[in-house]
């Protein structure tokens, strides 16, 4: 074996290998023996100086020397005791390696060409003792390595196992919710069916009921011009003979005649009552809405209660508002509302009491307030009273005229107006009502 073919012979052994010179100088090294003493890669550098085996062996030189000639004398591996320290170990502790030689190529018994070392580590006891400190140490690791991982395939173990109870669990929990869903779901189309059914039924009903209110309307509107002929009628009659038409009448045919013409105003009063609630309700009413002047309508009102203010000796205040302010109503249908509120405040107050009828400018709206100090509304009943047909202190014992349709008519045309109609009232301390309707333009801002 030559240098030039050392390194591609020994490089694919594990085993150390050196080349020597008979002199002493390595002259190459495989991989393992590189790694092991730190030579470098090229060993001998192209253009360095030689490195001494004495540099690598801890023996004596003569030694050294002795055991290469030993070598060179034998041409062939002698097992030696050479001290070589390695480059790891060398900071820290001497490290006994073995050493065998063989000449290669010689040229003469006494100057040999080359001669190979093969190293091997010697364990000594402390190396022994280090060593199996150290498996001791590993296996130790491992061992601790494992249990921990058993007790973390344990943990993952019962990890999986209450996890899977759980999905157990929750998977009985939603077949539970999908039976109660799917039985929910049924419910629901079963009351989605009822609920069409009782919608078709209902359509029919307000079909019915639609037809029956037109039928009324009809009929009412039908009875009520035929009623008014002879109503008027007898009115005309009763005139004709109080103003001795017929000849001369005394005193107590007079006031017969009276009553008569009284019991026609009253009985054609409460034909006009029904009449406008049913044309209301059935949705016939017509308004000319357009901008009235809030005085006119007071200032017109006035005259028409005189003789029952009179009669019942009651006192009227009127609070007139600002001349300028207008109001967006249909003024015959309003006229109508606070004459009913009059009518109403004269008819429940007692003789001696005061009614205030008053106007007042809002931000979008004109209000009208009528005040009495008559008996009163109770609480519970301040909704009621725009029913139709309501009356609260109607009794044989005091009576009172009407229909008890005058508020349930007023609200409505009040609120067809874009409006509304309240009550507030303490009982035994008089009733305060409220009409709002719309602001016209016209009005001062």
């Amino acid at each position: 074996m030559t240098p030039e073919n050392f390194r591609t012979v020994t490089d694919v052994l594990p085993e150390a290998y050196l080349l020597v010179s008979g002199v002493g100088n390595v002259l190459t090294a495989n991989r393992a023996a590189v790694s092991l003493f730190g030579l470098p890669v090229h060993t001998p550098a192209p253009a360095g100086p030689p490195i001494p085996l004495a540099s690598l062996v801890r023996d004596p030189a003569d030694q050294i020397l002795t055991y290469v000639r030993a070598c060179s004398r034998s041409r062939s591996l002698l097992p030696g005791a050479l001290t070589l320290s390695s480059s790891s170990d060398a900071a820290t502790t001497t490290v006994r390696h073995r050493c065998e030689g063989a000449v290669l190529n010689p040229r003469t018994p006494d100057s040999p060409s080359a001669i190979l070392l093969r190293v091997r580590r010697e364990d000594t006891a402390a190396g022994r003792f280090a060593g199996l400190t150290k498996q001791l140490a590993e296996l130790t690791r491992e061992v601790r390595l494992r249990r921990q991982v058993e007790r973390e395939r344990a943990a993952l173990l019962a990890e999986t196992i209450r996890t899977r109870e759980e999905l157990e669990q929750q998977t009985i929990e939603l077949e539970a919710q999908r039976e109660e869903a799917q039985s929910l779901a049924e419910e629901l189309e079963q009351a989605n069916e009822e609920l069409s059914a009782a919608l078709e039924d209902a359509e029919r009903s307000r079909d019915t009921a639609d037809r029956a209110n037109r039928a009324k309307a009809d009929f009412l509107t039908m009875m009520s011009h035929e009623l008014r002929t002879p109503l008027n009628a007898i009115a005309g009659y009763a005139q004709l003979l109080s103003l001795g038409v017929r000849g001369p009448l005394n005193e107590e045919q007079l006031a017969d005649v009276a009553r008569i013409d009284r019991s026609q105003r009253h009985l054609l009063s409460l034909i006009n009552d029904v009449l406008n609630f049913a044309k209301v309700d059935a949705g016939r009413v017509s308004f000319d809405v357009r901008e009235v002047s809030a005085n006119e309508l007071l200032n017109g009102l006035v005259p028409l209660f005189e003789p029952q203010l009179r009669a019942r000796e009651l006192r009227l205040a009127l609070v007139p508002c600002t001349e300028s302010l207008v109001l967006k109503a249909d003024a015959e249908r309003t006229h109508q509302i606070l004459a009913n509120l009059i009518s109403n405040a004269v008819k429940f107050t007692p003789p001696g009491g005061e009614i205030m009828v008053a106007c007042e400018d809002g931000d979008w709206h004109v209000v009208f307030r009528v005040r009495d100090s008559g008996i009163g509304i109770p609480a519970d009943k301040l909704e009621a009273i725009f029913e139709p047909f309501v009356q609260l202190h109607r009794s044989l014992a005091q009576p009172t005229e009407g229909t008890g349709l005058g508020l349930a008519i007023s609200r409505d045309l009040a609120r067809s107006m874009g409006g509304d109609l309240t009550a507030e009232s303490i009982e035994g301390r008089g009733a305060v009502f409220t009409l709002t309707l719309p602001r016209g333009a016209a009005s001062p801002a």
